[in-house]
């Protein structure tokens, strides 16, 4: 790899001369966490090994259709899916918020990439909600 990858925003292609590493560590302290923290305790509550949902706050939950260390890494941010289906045999169709349309080989990766992210998003919904509660109690 040559320390470069690319972010696409808003239709625009962003060139990033850095690991992806570094980049997901610098989003992940945002909220005071690191991008290693968070694959570690998605890891353990998901009790998986590999290929885990980066979830680097409510509005970033990278999907990892090609694994972090792949030459050609992709993620996919869930918060801007809008929809998915099939596609043949063994692709899938994801459209987004934005209007965009990607097929991607592996539908059954990213079905499982998907419930996964659904998991860490449900599980942290309902620990914001004890907090509250715990909180709200004088």
């Amino acid at each position: 790899m040559d320390g470069t990858f690319v972010v696409c925003l808003n239709h625009e292609p962003f060139v990033f001369n850095m690991p992806i590493e570094r980049y997901l560590n610098a989003l992940a302290l945002n909220r005071l966490s690191t991008y290693q923290a968070s694959v570690k305790a998605a890891r353990k509550y998901l009790k998986i090994k590999h290929k885990v949902p980066i979830y680097l706050g409510s509005e970033l939950i990278l999907l990892q259709l090609k694994g972090i260390r792949a030459e050609n890494t992709f993620l996919v941010n869930r918060t801007n899916i809008l929809d998915f289906t099939k596609f043949n045999d063994h692709e899938v169709l994801i459209r987004f918020k934005s209007g965009h349309i990607i097929r991607h080989t592996g539908y059954l990766p990213f079905l499982r990439q998907w419930r996964l992210s659904s998991m860490l998003e449900n599980h942290l919904a309902e620990t914001k909600d004890k907090k509250k509660m715990f909180t709200s109690i004088k």
